[in-house]
């Protein structure tokens, strides 16, 4: 027994790394069980219909496809987000080639059919898009979103340009280049795509406030674009400093715009109107322009003489007064006047604008 003993223990002692390593073994395999590497996500494959794409200049690492907007993972609408290199030399065009399967064939909007081997679009300023439409008449929307990295450039009109406001829905054209497609395509800080439009800031010199207006549509002008910038309705009258912004991409125009008033309107909104009769019988009508002017409203019905009564200008788009506690409720035809003269403001159906005097239902 005792002559065993040493070739045991010279036994054991070789076998001690073998072990080792065994151990060393099931603790990775353990590891591996506790931590799995997370998988790659893929990025999303070419739109359905389109087997290879191109753009011409366009590196094929600056072209990507997403599912934004997809439902339920049913990718019907794909998009194309093209990042244009700074030497990207074929300006407000882009010219695509791409490789469809047999049966299908790429058309426009307007069902105008394309050539695979190469078609272009004026992507400045405007919606593009395309679609593949395979042999019984199914059709995937490819739309293309364009953005370039150059800075955006504005054209000079002058030190100070004057815009008159005439009402709602005010777009004073801006030349611009390098803006890109009318709204951009990013992907954010949580992996996910987003839609990105571009808007306007507009400073007021004197007092600084500031007021967004969002960035419309262009049409081809003289080597730039006409952007058509939305001034904010309820912006007022003033000298303004304005910055055209694109995600990260800004762009000083390089000369200030004069806000005036135009003439004064009253919106067509106003055909009825309810005042009920408690604390103030208050009453008042929007629109544009409406400071610096004279305004009154006219009230009559069967029991109640034509009788005028002040509208006073609360700001540049209000007008508002408080008629009479005397006033007996009831129905009233209206006829409102600016500096004396009548408004057309009438309802098409009746004829005439009405007032509605209503004894107060509001408990104390």
């Amino acid at each position: 027994m005792n002559n065993l003993a040493p070739f045991l223990s010279s036994h054991i002692m070789r076998l001690v790394p073998f072990f080792l390593l065994l151990l060393l073994l099931i603790n990775c395999k353990r590891q591996e069980r506790l931590d799995p590497i997370p998988p790659v996500a893929a990025e999303p494959a070419l739109p359905r219909g389109i087997l290879d794409f191109k753009v011409v200049g366009v590196p094929k690492e600056n072209i990507r496809f997403s599912t934004f907007g997809s439902v339920n993972g049913e990718l019907t609408n794909r998009h194309v987000i093209i990042s244009l290199p700074a030497d990207y030399p074929y300006g407000d065009t882009i010219k695509i080639v791409a490789k469809i399967p047999k049966g299908y064939r790429i058309v426009d909007p307007f069902k105008n059919e394309l050539n695979p081997d190469g078609f272009s679009f004026a992507y400045h300023g405007a919606e593009v898009g395309f679609f593949a439409v395979d042999s019984l008449g199914g059709h995937n929307q490819i739309e293309l979103y364009v953005n370039p990295v150059k800075p955006i450039g504005v054209a000079s009109a002058g030190k100070v340009r004057t815009y008159t406001i005439g009402g709602n829905d005010e777009s004073p054209d801006i030349e611009v280049r390098n803006w890109g497609t009318y709204r951009m395509m990013i992907k954010k800080a949580d992996g996910l795509d987003s839609l990105v439009d571009g808007y306007a800031e507009f400073r007021n010199v004197k007092t600084g406030a500031m007021m967004i207006g969002l960035v419309g549509s262009a049409i081809p002008h003289l080597g730039y674009d006409r952007m058509y910038v939305g001034v904010p309705t309820t912006i007022t009258d003033g000298e303004y400093e304005i910055t055209l912004v694109r995600h990260d991409r800004r762009a000083v125009v390089p000369y200030r715009m004069i806000l005036k008033y135009g003439l004064p309107k009253v919106t067509g909104s106003n055909y009825f109107k309810g005042v009920f009769n408690h604390e103030d019988n208050a009453i008042s009508y929007t629109g544009f322009n409406l400071l610096d002017h004279i305004y009154e409203i006219e009230l009559s019905s069967f029991f109640f003489p034509k009788k005028r009564f002040p509208l006073i200008p609360i700001n540049h788009l209000l007008i508002a007064t408080k008629l009479p506690m005397e006033l007996a409720p009831g129905t009233y035809k209206a006829i409102l006047y600016l500096n004396g003269k009548a408004l057309s403001d009438k309802n098409p159906l009746t004829g005439q604008s009405l007032v509605f005097i209503r004894k107060s239902t509001r408990l104390l």
